[in-house]
């Protein structure tokens, strides 16, 4: 059961970066343990998330550093109670996102180590 799972999971990495290894990397996956190369995966997975979140996010600066100023620029023709309206809305909302996010992301831990169970049988 445990082979077919890592070979379900090599699916999850694209073909361009499979085939981008070199032939020593290849022959290294090869003689892998069980846990060595659901390691690998996971390192894997983890670099591709954050060169596409590096990615978006320097294409999204720009676009987000004029926002700020437009907001700054509005802000400051407000009073002070309209001011602090605004930030305490603000602040909702992120409290409120942050929430949410840490929610799913302990949701997706979890899921993880369930699966890593499943697979190996053993306990983180």
């Amino acid at each position: 059961m445990l082979s077919f799972m890592l070979n379900i999971m090599l699916y999850v990495i694209p073909l361009k970066t499979i085939s981008a290894r070199s032939a020593t990397e290849e022959r290294k996956m090869q003689t892998m343990s069980d846990e060595e190369f659901i390691e690998f995966i996971i390192t894997e997975r983890i670099q591709q998330y954050y060169t596409s979140w590096k990615t978006n996010t320097e294409n999204k600066q720009i676009e987000l550093d004029k926002i700020e100023k437009e907001y700054e620029a509005v802000i400051s023709t407000l009073s002070e109670q309209d001011k602090q309206a605004i930030k305490t809305y603000f602040d909702s909302l992120l409290d409120d996102s942050v929430s949410k996010t840490d929610f799913f992301y302990r949701a997706g831990v979890k899921d993880g180590y369930n699966l890593y169970d499943r697979i190996t049988g053993n306990s983180i």
